[in-house]
């Protein structure tokens, strides 16, 4: 039989990670973190075919990476980064497993449990209004800046959403913007704010194509948008370890939260692909006070209503129906894998 090699197992992974939709960077940063993985079962395993790795190589490795420094920073892994590690191994054996390369996967069942709970880090409602309305549109590049991030806060945008927005891609008319090819090439159609829609116009001028926030023949750079983020944050005075641009995003789908919205449009609008990753969200809202909000969006006019305990009380339940029906996917998942191997061992021994 043919060895499994890490070259084998690498192409089929690549072609496994496109074919479910990831980014070009994703696929990149995923493949990267498997690299002192083949490094470590070569040398102190001396393992080749990856038929032969176990659950006791995976553990094994996992204590190895807490002594394994990041060749970027020069520091210990931190615990969160082990585990994309391990996710990126386990999602590796789930393709060869998926191509018929592998029989089980070695990795199945084995978790690493962070030390702390990684809390999405927010800016409050008054935060981003402080630091939107302290942005001088006189400065260079102070009206971009301000549309920007204004953009992002309207509609929940990822900063990569954000800035590859083209100008056709806005309906001012109606307030609406198309994301084109986002996370795993999905498309959604996501409303805008009256505050956003205004600083568009204003900030496009008469340009009728192109991109939005443009930088020479292309777009602006996802990373020039949260360096000068992060530069507002320590000008007015707000930054603190864990805030990002990205901390936008989460900001808005807290704050809709809290304002009432239903969990399935806070779902559609971050354009998440299972609501299990919004309903984490529900776990920044203080229950003990009594929230009166006027519309969905702290930017928006609209009506009032009372977010009550009962609103609360429908979403823990929905979360335990999601925990429930999450077991017993796994239960199945189980039982039909044993199934299959068990006709792989009877195939195995009629060959005999």
């Amino acid at each position: 039989m043919r060895r499994l090699d890490s070259r084998t197992a690498i192409e089929t992974y690549t072609d496994y990670l496109i074919s479910c939709g990831y980014k070009n960077q994703t696929i990149r940063s995923r493949k990267y973190m498997l690299k002192p993985f083949f490094k470590y079962l070569r040398g102190e395993k001396n393992i080749r075919d990856l038929r032969d790795v176990t659950l006791s190589c995976i553990k094994s490795y996992c204590k190895y990476l807490s002594g394994y420094q990041s060749q970027r920073t020069d520091k210990p892994l931190s615990q969160h980064t082990k585990i994309l590690h391990l996710g990126a191994i386990r999602s590796l054996f789930k393709a060869l497993y998926i191509k018929d390369l592998i029989i089980s996967s070695p990795v199945e069942g084995y978790y690493l449990h962070p030390a702390t709970s990684k809390a999405r880090h927010i800016l409050s409602e008054k935060q981003i209004s402080t630091l939107l309305d302290s942005i001088d549109l006189q400065e260079k590049y102070g009206l971009r800046y301000r549309t920007v991030f204004e953009l992002i806060y309207s509609s929940g945008l990822r900063v990569s959403e954000a800035s590859r927005i083209e100008i056709t891609d806005i309906d001012f008319d109606n307030r609406m913007l198309h994301i084109r090819n986002s996370k795993f090439g999905k498309d959604r159609i996501v409303p805008v704010s009256d505050v956003a829609i205004k600083f568009l116009h204003l900030f496009c001028g008469k340009r009728k194509k192109g991109y939005v926030f443009r930088s020479g023949k292309s777009h602006i750079a996802g990373n020039t948008i949260s360096k000068r983020f992060r530069e507002l944050l320590k000008e007015k005075g707000l930054y603190k370890e864990g805030l990002s641009v990205h901390s936008i995003r989460h900001s808005t789908a807290t704050h809709l939260l809290e304002k009432g919205a239903p969990l399935r449009y806070v779902q559609e609008l971050l354009g998440h692909q299972s609501i299990e990753t919004t309903v984490i969200y529900t776990h920044m809202l203080p229950v003990s006070m009594k929230r009166i909000y006027r519309s969905y969006h702290p930017r928006e006019n609209g009506f009032y209503k009372e977010v009550d305990t009962a609103y609360y009380r429908r979403i823990y339940e929905f979360k335990q129906r999601l925990i429930k029906q999450n077991q017993i996917r796994d239960r199945e998942r189980v039982y039909k894998k044993r199934w299959y191997e068990k006709q792989k061992l009877k195939k195995g021994l009629k060959e005999m």
